[in-house]
């Protein structure tokens, strides 16, 4: 059972802890190894109805040794049928604002650092920024320094993932992404947390 209604002293301490852990990983090797699991199990995230489409990927940068799912990314731009997007933070932000919103991601993007130092798409003439009624289908990729078998995972605080899933109206899979030696253990829960509904580690497609 996961344990209910955290400090943020307990989650900063275990940040800390995962980020120590994850910086002795061979994270670029991992990184190969969870792309080739995620396209042998992609089909496996996508609706029964194989002519379903369009179909959105909310993706990820990876900042610091999170999972580098770009060089995917960048080969499903090809696939025709899909619209890739990357998320863009608000310069301010409140509680119940979705600070985060996702743009188009194609091979004429420009990517910019923001504040955080994460990469950023800039906002192409005549782009929008992805609606749910807009695709038949959307997949978003979560990144995290940890994730528990629940499907729980640890970010870095900001929130932004949690209050873009509660103010949105975002209703397909959420799919974690990590590494097999940050997957195991329990981690604590806020009400405010939305759990990833799928897990892809080096190792296999987990269905929560």
């Amino acid at each position: 059972m996961p344990h209910l209604v955290s400090s943020a002293a307990d989650k900063q301490a275990l940040r800390s802890a995962y980020k120590a852990q994850r910086a002795g990983l061979p994270m670029s090797s991992l990184s190969q190894a969870v792309v080739k699991t995620l396209a042998r199990e992609w089909p496996l995230c996508l609706p029964q109805n194989a002519q379903v489409n369009p179909i959105a990927v909310l993706g990820y940068a990876p900042t610091g040794s999170e999972v580098n799912m770009m060089p995917w990314l960048q080969a499903l731009m090809a696939t025709e049928g899909y619209h890739l997007f990357l998320p863009r933070i608000a310069a301010s932000s409140s509680a119940t604002d979705p600070t985060m919103t996702f743009w188009p991601y194609t091979a004429q993007t420009v990517l910019q650092a923001n504040r955080f130092g994460i990469l950023e798409p800039l906002p192409q003439h005549q782009s929008q920024a992805w609606q749910a009624e807009d695709y038949a289908w959307t997949i978003l990729l979560l990144p995290a320094l940890a994730i528990d078998p629940a499907g729980h995972r640890l970010g870095y605080g900001k929130g932004h993932y949690d209050r873009f899933l509660a103010n949105t109206s975002f209703a397909g899979p959420k799919v974690g992404i990590t590494v097999e030696a940050l997957f195991r253990q329990p981690l604590p829960v806020d009400v405010w947390d939305r759990p990833c509904t799928m897990v892809f580690t080096e190792a296999a497609l987990y269905s929560l």
